[in-house]
């Protein structure tokens, strides 16, 4: 990965002078994150930013990452090169903004040890390819993917589900993947 594509440390402005957790856009999607991780003694919540879902899981249950320090942020890591054991992993909006997506999704996939929450803020397209740059702020990618460009990373027996949203959001849209290594079997 060249320096340049690193993600690391690319929201220190938008961090400077946080004194409260924020969302980024609609909360519905922070609402069904942390109602699927419900019994996970852990959430890892990968991308924290912000802090939102900080205020909703017990601080005994919540560790945040993320590439950039902030307030809300446990420990600062690069999302290509981490991984960890922790029975839940939260996801919101991160892979859309790595061209290294594939090796994020991975790590995270190999990290989780019961659930893990997968939210998307970019529609979803044929054909995975990058669709907006934000030159202004962070100077990151959105990426929107062909939704089995995903799927097809997860190994053989990992249950998941998929529910659209509509959300306040960038898109208008929100794709959230719930997937669940217990089960066994594709979520209807």
């Amino acid at each position: 990965m060249t320096p340049e594509k690193s993600n690391v440390g690319k929201w220190a402005a938008w961090y400077r002078g946080l004194d409260d957790p924020r969302p980024y856009g609609d909360t519905t999607s922070y609402t069904i994150g942390p109602a699927w991780l419900a019994h996970c003694a852990l959430v890892e919540d990968w991308g924290c930013g912000r802090g939102w879902l900080r205020t909703l899981i017990p601080p005994n249950r919540y560790r945040g990452i993320d590439g950039t320090a902030s307030p809300f942020c446990d420990e600062v890591v690069d999302l290509v090169e981490y991984r960890s054991t922790s029975p839940g992993i939260f996801m919101r909006h991160v892979l859309e903004h790595n061209y290294e997506w594939a090796r994020v999704l991975d790590n995270a996939v190999a990290s989780f040890t019961e659930r893990m929450v997968l939210v998307l803020f970019t529609p979803e397209v044929e054909a995975t390819q990058q669709i907006a740059c934000s030159l202004v702020g962070a100077g990151v990618p959105d990426i929107a993917f062909r939704l089995t460009d995903i799927t097809d990373r997860f190994p053989a027996g990992l249950a998941y589900s998929v529910q659209r949203i509509h959300s306040a959001t960038q898109y208008g849209c929100e794709t959230i993947l719930l997937l669940d290594r217990q089960r066994g079997h594709r979520i209807s």
